[in-house]
């Protein structure tokens, strides 16, 4: 595949995630009774049906769980629990943070391994040309250092995965008010899945760019090769 098709498919890709994850549950949340006329509880079942159906769809597509859809798909279930069964509504702060937490220290954990778990992400999801970068760490010196690299572009990682866990608790404390199962605290969540695009997701993403860029500058010059050829742009 060419680079400008490939592209133009991860813009396509990111533009269905951003619409089934947030903007499409966020809308029928805020709105279930002004334009659909519809009960906070069908509501709820209807705006947590997207998410859970396009994850369910990706599993069966790519035939593979991932860390991250596997803890996504279950984060969805546990809000859609405890908005239908009236669970006290401080429970919604503390699995939006308890979410990223789990991400943060499993990112922590791994990197006492022979190899972190961001290394494996990025080479064997083929986000990094494996075979290129590989072929030129001829020594054992040049592993440790790419090994360097990776402890700490992982420690960049996991402190994304910190400051939304922190953002994630204050944006529930401050936003979900009302008792679950109620109409307003339906429309309170569907104003948090909205605002956590702003909120919490941008700074997240500029968070995770930096640590890409550090990744690709340090590999360049542990390897020699150019940007283009240590990504994997096929």
């Amino acid at each position: 595949m060419k680079k400008g098709k490939a592209n133009k498919s991860k813009r396509g890709n990111l533009c269905i995630n951003f619409g089934i994850n947030i903007l499409i549950p966020a809308v029928v949340m805020m709105m279930f009774d002004d334009w659909f006329g519809i009960s906070p509880k069908l509501a709820l079942i209807l705006a947590l049906s997207f998410p859970l159906g396009y994850g369910v769809f990706d599993l069966i597509k790519e035939h593979k769980w991932s860390l991250f859809s596997t803890v996504g798909f279950f984060s969805v279930l546990v809000t859609g629990g405890i908005g239908l069964l009236k669970l006290p509504r401080e429970w919604i702060a503390t699995k939006e943070a308890s979410v990223p937490i789990i991400f943060f220290l499993f990112i922590v954990i791994s990197s006492f391994s022979r190899r972190t778990f961001l290394e494996k992400l990025l080479f064997d999801e083929n986000i990094l040309n494996s075979d290129s970068v590989y072929a030129c760490l001829r020594t054992e010196e040049q592993k440790a250092k790419l090994h360097k690299i990776m402890l700490r572009a992982s420690i960049i990682l996991a402190f994304s995965f910190l400051l939304s866990a922190v953002l994630n608790f204050w944006l529930a404390k401050i936003v979900i008010r009302s008792e679950s199962g109620s109409v307003q605290f339906t429309k309170e969540l569907g104003c948090m899945v909205a605002l956590s695009y702003p909120i919490i997701v941008v700074p997240c993403t500029i968070v995770l760019y930096y640590m890409m860029h550090y990744t690709v500058k340090k590999l360049e010059c542990l390897t020699g090769l150019s940007a283009d050829e240590v990504l994997n742009t096929k």
